[in-house]
C-alpha cells in the first residue's frame, strides 16, 4: 500500500461522533477497516477505574459489543497480521485488524490510527463525565431550591396548622381563617412544585415565563405574617429592571434564605429588607430584632465557609454568584449584607 493511498483513506474516514460507547467503538472499527482495507477487526478497551473490559468486534457488516471480565480478556486476542495499541489518557487497549501482512507504510498508519482511536475514546468519556457532572450540579441546585423554598414553606404551614388546631374550640372563626390561609399557601406551593417539574422535563424548546420579583417579595411578606407571625418590610424600589427580569429568581432566593434564617434561627418578630443596585453591584441588606446567630460579632463569607458557622447555605449560594457576604450577630439581632456583581453599571441608588 502506498502512502498516497493511506492518506486518501484517512481523509475519507467517517466523521460523525456517536453518543454512546458502543457507537464510538463501531465507528472506530469502521474507520480502521476503511483505512487498512479490511473486513474484520476487533477492539479491546479497558477504561481506567472500571471493573470490565469492553470488546467490540466487526465481521463484515456484523458488529457486536460486550463487556467482559478482565480475566477473560486474553481469550479475545486475535492472531492476525496487524495489531496496534490505543494511545489514550482514559484507559488502554489494542486494535486487531485482519488484513494482509503490513509493510512500513501500514505500520506508520497503525501508529496514527491508534492515536486517533484513543482521541475518540477520550473525547467521548470526557463528554460523558461532563454530562454527569452537569446533571449532578442541576440536582444539587434543585435540591437546594426545594430546601430553601418549598420545605421551609411547609414548615411554616405546619406551624400554622398546629396553631389552628390548638384554638379550634376556643376561637373557631380564627382557626377557620388560618386553615383557609394554609390551604391557599399549599396551592401556591403546588404551583411552584409544578414549575420545578416542568423545568426538569426535557423539551425541544421552552418558553421562559417572566419572574415577578416584586410580587414574590410581597408574597413572602404575607407568608411570614401568616405562618410565622413576623412583620416584614421590604424596599425593592431601587432595583435595576434588568435585575428583576434576568436575575429575579436568584435574587429572591438570596432574600428568602436570609429572611428564613431570621424566622427559624433568630426568633425574630420584625425583619427589614432592602435591595438596591448601584456601582455595578446588587446589594441586599436584611436586619432583624431576633437573638442573632450562635456566634457573636462579624463573620465574612470565607470564614463562614471555612468554619460552617452562621448561615452556611446562604454563603454557598452567594459564593456561587461570585458575591460577598458579611454577617453581624448580637443579642439584639442579626444584620446580613450581600453584594453580588452584575457585570453592568446598573441603575438605582
Amino acid at each position: 500500500m502506498t502512502t498516497r493511498e493511506l492518506g486518501e483513506r484517512f481523509r475519507t474516514r467517517p466523521s460523525p461522533q456517536p453518543n454512546d460507547m458502543s457507537g464510538v467503538i463501531k465507528r472506530a472499527l469502521d474507520e480502521v477497516c476503511a483505512i487498512f482495507g479490511a473486513a474484520d477487526a476487533m477492539l479491546v478497551w479497558e477504561e481506567a477505574e472500571e471493573p470490565w473490559v469492553t470488546v467490540g468486534t466487526r465481521r463484515g457488516d456484523q458488529f457486536t459489543c460486550r463487556e467482559e471480565k478482565p480475566d477473560d480478556a486474553h481469550s479475545f486476542v486475535w492472531d492476525v497480521p496487524l495489531s496496534f495499541p490505543i494511545v489514550a489518557a482514559s484507559g488502554e487497549g489494542v486494535v486487531y485488524v485482519a488484513t494482509s501482512a503490513p509493510d512500513d507504510a501500514m505500520r506508520l498508519a497503525a501508529d496514527a490510527a491508534g492515536r486517533l482511536v484513543g482521541e475518540q475514546l477520550d473525547r467521548h468519556l470526557h463528554v460523558a463525565v461532563s454530562t454527569r457532572e452537569a446533571a449532578e450540579g442541576e440536582r444539587v441546585r434543585v435540591a437546594r431550591d426545594l430546601h430553601d423554598g418549598l420545605l421551609q414553606s411547609f414548615t411554616g404551614i405546619v406551624l400554622q396548622l398546629e396553631t389552628a388546631h390548638s384554638i379550634m374550640t376556643s376561637q373557631p372563626d380564627e382557626a377557620k381563617r388560618m386553615l383557609t390561609e394554609a390551604e391557599a399557601a399549599l396551592m401556591a406551593d403546588q404551583r411552584e412544585l409544578r414549575s420545578y417539574v416542568q423545568q426538569l422535563r426535557p423539551r425541544a424548546a421552552r418558553t421562559e415565563l417572566p419572574f415577578d420579583f416584586t410580587a414574590r417579595v410581597d408574597d413572602l411578606c404575607t407568608r411570614l405574617d401568616q405562618q410565622w407571625g413576623i412583620v416584614m418590610s421590604a424596599d425593592v424600589s431601587h432595583v435595576d429592571p434588568s435585575v428583576s427580569k434576568y436575575l429575579g429568581y436568584e435574587t429572591f432566593r438570596l432574600v428568602h434564605e436570609a429572611v428564613m434564617n431570621s424566622a427559624k434561627h433568630g426568633a425574630a418578630k420584625k425583619v427589614d429588607v432592602r435591595v438596591h443596585t448601584a456601582g455595578g453591584k446588587m446589594r441586599i441588606e436584611v436586619s432583624d430584632d431576633g437573638v442573632g446567630f450562635s456566634f457573636r460579632g462579624r463573620l465574612t463569607l470565607d470564614r463562614i465557609r471555612e468554619t460552617g458557622s452562621g448561615p452556611f447555605m446562604l454563603a454557598e449560594r452567594v459564593a456561587a454568584l461570585n458575591g460577598d457576604l458579611i454577617v453581624d450577630s448580637s443579642e439584639a439581632g442579626a444584620y446580613v449584607e450581600i453584594a453580588v456583581p452584575l457585570g453592568f453599571a446598573g441603575e438605582g441608588t
